[in-house]
């Protein structure tokens, strides 16, 4: 089945049940989304309550393609519906695509390149049907495996550091993720470092009583520490509150600004509450 267009959104013949894939060709407009795709996905969720998503990118023309993946995926519509999002590409900003709807979605969410795309299918049908779980050594698998994701929140008692602490949690699954939470402290500020972490394991347990959380009490350079901690866990994500920059900081970087450009993973800075 197509979109009334020409060109745009095709039904993969391997669909079934809440799994649901499809392949993007030619001209992708915002007309292909509402009138095929929104309806369709409206209707798994109706049927099935959550639903898997594989998307498959190989020839496609126009720029609104990245747009539509956000109103499909990222959209708050059905962000909360998925389980899993798979995108099938050829091209490098394809990757990138999964790279950005990973922060906004507590489904997994996994990139294979278009030769690996019988591994893609085999990855969304685990579960349904009595198919076997890849586990973690399947080829291509990411750091979405069976043990989850892993968070790391650095916190130093700013409101900002608490945003990010509590957006973190918002984003976690509880039962598959893990909450790391770092101090990094000047020498002999060990003890009040120990405070901050005791009060962000206290707010983690307030938000979602069963998050699992493991604090970390670090002396050092801050952007460093936080940079070889998420080395150390093989974070999934960091999360780090922004602040209001002092002159010698606009000069030679902030402790996020330094974090982001020495992370090979994803970063979000997250602001501190307007009211703050």
């Amino acid at each position: 089945e197509k979109s009334n267009n020409k060109m745009g959104y095709e039904l993969m013949e391997q669909s079934h049940g809440k799994v649901f894939g499809v392949n993007c060709t030619g001209k992708i407009t915002k007309e292909d989304y509402t009138t095929f795709l929104e309806p369709k996905l409206d209707a798994l969720v109706a049927e099935h309550g959550s639903i898997r998503l594989l998307f498959k990118i190989a020839v496609f023309e126009g720029a609104e393609l990245k747009a539509l993946w956000h109103d499909t995926v990222v959209g708050v519509k059905h962000a909360k519906h998925f389980e899993r999002v798979a995108v099938v590409g050829t091209k490098n900003w394809e990757s990138g695509l999964v790279a950005v709807a990973k922060p906004f979605l507590k489904a997994k969410v996994r990139y294979f390149d278009v030769s690996e795309e019988s591994i893609a299918w085999k990855w969304m049908n685990e579960g349904t049907e009595g198919v076997v779980d890849l586990g973690a050594a399947a080829p291509g698998a990411g750091p979405f495996s069976s043990t989850g994701r892993k968070f790391l929140v650095a916190i130093d008692g700013s409101p900002a550091a608490s945003a990010a602490l509590e957006h973190a949690i918002t984003l976690m699954d509880v039962n598959e993720d893990q909450l790391h939470v770092l101090s990094v402290h000047a020498a002999g500020e060990d003890a009040a470092a120990a405070e901050l972490l005791a009060a962000a394991a206290e707010l983690a347990a307030k938000e979602a009583e069963s998050v699992p959380v493991t604090v970390h009490n670090v002396e050092g350079d801050p952007a460093r520490a936080i940079l070889a901690q998420a080395t150390e866990l093989a974070a999934d994500y960091i999360f780090i509150g922004s602040h209001s920059k002092t002159f010698v900081e606009k000069l030679v970087g902030s402790v996020s600004d330094n974090v982001l450009k020495g992370s090979i993973c994803p970063v979000l800075v997250v602001p501190p509450p307007k009211d703050a």
